[in-house]
This record gives C-alpha cells, structure tokens and sequence, in this order.
C-alpha cells in the first residue's frame, strides 16, 4: 500500500498526548511543541510519507517563520485570523487524493471534514496504535534504520534530564515510555 500523507492537528495532538497541562505560559508551549516534532521524527517519520503540521497561530513566537521544513515534516502556523482546523480544511479540499490522507485529531469539525472528503481521520490513540506496528503506514525497512547507532550513557542521561516531571497519560505512559529491554 502506497505511504500515507498525514494533516497533523498540533496543539491537538500535543494535548492528547498529554504534553502540556490545561493552564500553560508559552515558554512551556514552545517546548511542547518542539517534543511533539522530536517524537514524529522518531517515531512517525521512518513511516510515513508526507507529515504537516499545522498549529494555531496566536500561541505562534515572533521568532518562528509561519511555514518551515522540520526534516521530512512541513510544520504550518494558521494566519492571524485562522485556526489549525481551517488550514486542515483547506488543505484536504485541496487535495486530489484525499483517501491518501489522514487527518490526526480529536475534534468533531476534522473527523467530518475529513468524512466528507473519503480521507482517514484518526486520534491519538489511533496514531500511536498505527506507529506501533500496523502495515497500514510502513515503508519497506531500510537498513539504514537498522544500522542506526545507540545513544551513549552520556546522552541517554541529557534526554532523561529533559523530559524529567512529564507527566504522561495513563494510556500512553507505557507506548512513549517503554520497559527497559536487556541485551
């Protein structure tokens, strides 16, 4: 099955996931939404084909272009008088293969926009079940991903320090912060 092209509703995903708390300043924004980048591109990237993500644009820092490349992932922020939900719709109805997509949202106005338009609309939930092992999204592997050096002690240690006190979900604690294996 050909790779899917994926409409990432951002701050959407980012509460779903539990990154951020109800009340939050936007230093505490900022990073949220450079780890939801981080965990696409490690765990979504290698399995996808296109990725957009689209954040609204009031929480959006001067410093920021509206629309960059991240990697593989195009990263959008709504106009001034736009929220994420409008780009997305605009997005899928100008798509001219809109089963191809997948809308990731939990909001009802996506998941019909989405309906209308025979495209895929899936939630976190959905998301992370799909990234942990379905055939649906997967590229063939590449060695390359499987020659892919370790993080050192070192490094494991400056990632633990910077994602200590995330609080996570029930539901997603044990997909985003799996056992240990031994080798």
């Amino acid at each position: 099955m050909p790779a899917r092209f994926l409409l990432i509703d951002g701050y959407n995903l980012i509460h779903a996931l539990g990154l951020v708390h109800k009340k939050i300043i936007a230093k505490e924004l900022e990073t949220a939404r450079r780890r939801l980048l981080e965990f696409l591109h490690e765990r979504l990237e290698p399995l996808s084909g296109d990725i957009t993500v689209v954040f609204d644009a009031k929480r959006r820092q001067r410093h920021v272009p509206s629309e960059y490349q991240d990697g593989r992932i195009q990263v959008c922020f709504a106009g001034r008088n736009l929220e994420a939900d409008d780009v997305i719709e605009e997005l899928l109805a100008k798509n001219t293969s809109p089963r191809r997509l997948v809308v990731v949202s939990e909001d009802r106005r996506l998941r019909d926009a989405a309906a209308r338009r025979r495209a895929r609309c899936w939630g976190a939930a959905e998301l992370l079940d799909h990234m942990e092992g379905s055939a649906e999204l997967a590229a063939p592997p590449t060695p390359a991903v499987a020659e892919q050096p370790r993080l050192s002690p070192k490094e494991v240690q400056q990632w633990l320090r910077e994602f200590d006190g995330v609080e996570l979900p029930n539901e997603y604690r044990d997909f985003l912060d799996p056992p240990a294996t031994s080798e």
